[in-house]
């Protein structure tokens, strides 16, 4: 993905700002079946592979412009993760794009939520069903978030003002259609109860 980002930076002239997560690179890819962790994202080690590879391609594109164009900032136990700051540019920046993987499922939310219009996912084969289902909900039903497909580079970046729903929004509206026939004390008390019920487990 890599080459895919650096090719939409140089085309609309933009910065690329990444980063990683706990869970990237944390497994050794040759030890397949069996998962192998390796020694990543702790207090002095070295850069996990996916990442490695992530920025080779990045500079493969941009070459000597990546140093100017590309900040790369690695997630480190028991550091602040810089998502949230990086979220909060891209609030203050109307022209800029927000791209997260599918398997990221809180940051998809929180980006859903903050920057409605300018979330782009990207599947990739990190992700399980779960995630592969709440990725394809979302684009179902809601304008806030586009899929980036493979080699697509000419992204539209369209503010949302209105009409975008985060997951909660979404889970409530399909409670109400599907329970139209309940009067409002009821609904609170299926709501409730259901709540409870996933209390006690």
């Amino acid at each position: 993905m890599g080459e895919q980002l650096a090719q939409i930076v140089k085309l609309k002239n933009m910065m690329l700002l990444v980063t990683n997560g706990p869970r990237t690179g944390q497994y050794d890819p040759k030890a397949v079946p069996d998962k192998v962790k390796l020694p990543v994202h702790e207090k002095n080690s070295d850069i996990d592979l996916v990442s490695k590879a992530f920025l080779k391609g990045v500079k493969s594109i941009l070459d000597n412009e990546a140093e100017e164009k590309v900040k790369f900032e690695n997630f480190v136990f028991g550091k602040p993760s810089v998502f949230k700051g990086y979220l909060g540019a891209a609030i203050e920046n109307e022209k800029s794009i927000v791209v997260i993987g599918g398997e990221s499922s809180s940051q998809i939310t929180q980006a859903l939520d903050l920057v409605p219009g300018r979330l782009y996912i990207k599947k990739n084969t990190a992700m399980n069903d779960v995630h592969e289902k709440q990725v394809n909900k979302i684009l179902e039903t809601n304008k806030g978030a586009k899929l980036l497909n493979d080699n697509e580079v000419d992204l539209i970046i369209n503010v949302i003002t209105d009409e975008a729903y985060s997951d909660a929004e979404i889970v409530a509206k399909e409670f109400e259609e599907e329970n139209h026939f309940f009067n409002e004390e009821e609904c609170l008390y299926e709501v409730i109860g259901y709540t409870l019920e996933l209390g006690t487990v």
